[in-house]
Parts: C-alpha cells; structure tokens; sequence
C-alpha cells in the first residue's frame, strides 16, 4: 500500500513540475529579463572573487526554465569557478536581475551589500533594486529545494515575470530592504 501511495504522490509532483514548465515556456514569450548570480567570496580585497556556476549547472538551467537568460549561459565549462570581480561585473552589470544567497540572522539589505563592496552599486540590477535574497539561516533552501524544484521554479518565475502566478507569495526569496 505505501508503494501505491508513493507512486501517485511522485505522480502528482511530476504534473506540479510540468505545469510549471508549461508556465516557464509562455514566461519566455513575455520577454527574457537578464539574470546574475552570487556575490565576492574571501576577505581580503587584494583576494576577492565570484564563484559563479557554469551554464551547465542546475542553477543556471532553472533560470532558463524560468524564462530568463543566465549573463554566463554561453560559457562552456561545467561547474563553479571562481572569477574576478571585473570579469563578473563586465558580463552582469546590465543584467535585470541579481539573486543571492546568503545565511546571516538578520536579511541583507541594500545598505548592508553597499558596505559589503561599494562597486556592487554599479550593478543595473543594484541601481533599479531588483536584487533578491535567499537566507539560508532563516529559509530551508539547500534542504527543500532539491525535493520540490517546482517551488524554486515558481519563485524564479514571480521573480523574473511578476504578472504571472498571480497571489503567490515566494518561499524563498525576498527582495532586498533599504
């Protein structure tokens, strides 16, 4: 008996998922916005760059699903990597859209990512306050998202096209307060 419950439990998810996909194709005809992601790692200034993820990584493909293009889709390794804040600001500073995750007990504001790296400020997505956070000390992101893609699609898509899935509050994601 649980096989069966199972079995229609993982069916009821797959159509979740698929709805979702169907929601992303017509988000596409909407207009692609332009997505970047990350932030510096290390502490010193001399030693900062971005761990970015590759155009074959997960994060990357969700983003297109959600009907966005990913500013380093076109590379053509798989992976993270670490680069220099030039290069990344060269390829995301026009980008729409910035998401972040972070774990600290208080969400990351605008002010607090000024102080963080004042060239973060340069960013379009920083100058038009499109940046989103996902806090990971206060959200179960690394824990649900892996079992429930389809949640972390539905926020991309209310993200990048907020006139779709109308009434739906974010699960992870918010956008960053002043």
């Amino acid at each position: 008996m649980s096989k069966r419950f199972g079995y229609y439990e993982n069916i009821a998810h797959i159509s979740v998922i698929l709805w979702g996909y169907d929601l992303a194709l017509y988000a596409r005809r909407d207009g692609c916005p332009l997505v970047t992601g990350s932030r510096c790692c290390g502490t010193e200034l001399s030693k900062l760059h971005y761990c970015i993820s590759r155009h074959t990584c997960t994060s990357a493909r969700i983003y297109a699903d959600a009907g966005a293009n990913y500013v380093f889709a076109d590379d053509e390794h798989s992976g993270s990597v670490p680069l220099a804040f030039e290069t990344v600001f060269d390829k995301g500073q026009n980008a729409d859209f910035w998401l972040i995750k972070y774990n600290q007990a208080i969400d990351k504001t605008y002010k607090e990512l000024e102080q963080d790296y004042a060239p973060y400020t340069g960013f379009r997505a920083f100058k038009e306050r499109n940046i989103y956070g996902c806090n990971t000390g206060k959200v179960d992101f690394y824990e649900d998202s892996p079992f429930h893609p389809d949640r972390l699609l539905k926020d991309l898509i209310k993200i990048f096209h907020p006139t779709l899935l109308e009434g739906y509050e974010l699960k992870y994601f918010t956008k960053l307060a002043e």
